[in-house]
């Protein structure tokens, strides 16, 4: 679980974000949403350890950012960014799959979870896992 408890976080002094308190169940499929500017890449970028909140605290599995390895935490949380968070010259099924080869996954298990997760966010595997980035919509 994630537990984010009144972060804060400003730059020169714009605040971006403020006492926010969240949740997040292992499993859970979760949204941010909100306009240009309002402090979701901040948020996804402090759950991963790259930005430290000014105030409150991020605990993953019960354990402060602080206590994990970084680099195993990164491994375990991804998040898309529209336009840069995908590998151009990669199809759709290998960029989810990225982080699942990157741990050494069995390829059949591999393609049995990036399936999976793209069935459950509405992208049909039969219909996009073949598509390459310049291929989607920006909302896809």
């Amino acid at each position: 679980m994630i537990s984010i408890q009144n972060i804060e976080k400003s730059f020169d002094k714009q605040q971006v974000l403020k006492k926010i308190n969240l949740e997040i169940h292992q499993g859970e499929l979760m949204v941010l949403l909100g306009a240009s500017g309002s402090g979701k890449t901040t948020m996804l970028r402090m759950i991963n350890g790259l930005e430290k909140p000014d105030s409150g605290s991020i605990e993953i599995s019960n354990k402060g950012i602080d206590q994990h390895n970084l680099f195993d935490l990164r491994k375990e949380i991804g998040y898309v960014i529209q336009k840069v968070g995908l590998f151009p010259h990669y199809s759709v099924f290998d960029n989810v799959a990225t982080i699942l080869r990157l741990k050494a996954e069995k390829e059949g298990l591999i393609k049995q979870k990036v399936r999976e997760w793209l069935d459950k966010v509405g992208m049909s595997a039969s219909i996009y896992e073949k598509k390459y980035p310049s291929e989607l919509s920006g909302g896809e």
